[in-house]
Parts: structure tokens; sequence; C-alpha cells
């Protein structure tokens, strides 16, 4: 398996442990839904950040093949972002929108931007922009892990 896929992997397992993380929230209360929403603010948190780096990419590489512009741009301006996530997030922590509301834009606008950025990444294969715009390092998926660990454990 190549660093891409790796980097690929790692991002769709984080994807499925935020939607299994909503999905608990909305069926739990006090120290679950707590690490619930912690793992859920540092996952959704860190893909917007790679939401804004990667657009950022789009204008700092003017020499990017222009079908994966293209398809990052259209992925990028599409519904589902991360930030909306967020706030979505943050809603249903002060009871302004439900934990079964994020649950849902997850499993769908959210996911299917997920894939729309997979896609359009997939075929460039310049290893130090999947680097620079996914930010992942070791130290990174390793809080990942930790705070995804706490949710399992119910």
């Amino acid at each position: 398996m190549n660093e891409i896929e790796v980097i690929r992997t790692q991002l769709r397992l984080e994807a499925e442990h935020a939607l299994a993380a909503a999905r608990a929230a909305a069926g739990a209360e006090g120290s679950v839904r707590q690490a619930c929403d912690i793992y859920l603010e540092c996952v959704l948190g860190a893909f917007a950040e790679r939401e804004r780096r990667l657009a950022e990419l789009i204008e700092a590489r003017p020499g990017a093949p222009e079908p994966v512009r293209r398809a990052l741009a259209e992925a990028l301006g599409g519904p589902g972002s991360s930030t909306e996530a967020l706030g979505r997030l943050r809603a249903a922590r002060a009871g302004n929108g439900s934990w079964g509301e994020l649950a849902r834009f997850l499993d769908g606008d959210w996911q299917r931007r997920r894939g729309a950025l997979d896609a359009a990444l997939a075929p460039h294969r310049r290893m130090a922009d999947w680097r620079t715009a996914l930010g992942l390092h070791a130290e990174g998926i390793l809080r990942e892990r930790e705070l995804y660990a706490r949710v399992a454990r119910g």
C-alpha cells in the first residue's frame, strides 16, 4: 500500500468514526455523549481545516491538471461542508439542534462531499500536495484513535 492509499484509508476511517460517534451521541447521555462531542469537535475541525487547505491549494497550484482543479472546486462548492457539520454539532450541543440531525447530515451531504473530494484527488499523484492539503501526521492519527476509543468504550 502506498502513502496516498494510507492517507485515503485514514480519511475514510475518520469519516466512518465521525458518523458512528454522532449516532452514538444521539442515544447517549452524560460521559458517553461528552466523549462523542469531544471526538466530533476534533475530527470535524480537522476535516474543515483540510477543506480550507484544499481550497488554498487550488489557488496556489495553477499548474495542477485542470480536471483535478475543476473537480475539487466543484466538490468544495457543493453542500456538506465540514464547517456546516461543526455548526450542527455546536447546535446539538447547545440544544438548538439534535444529535440525530447531525448524524443524518454526516450520513448524507457530508459523506457525499467526502466521496467527491476523494474522487477528485484520487488521480492526483503528487504526494507533496496530499501531505500539505490533508495534514495527516502520526500524532494526529494517534489522537483520533485515542478519542474514538473513548467513544467506542461507551
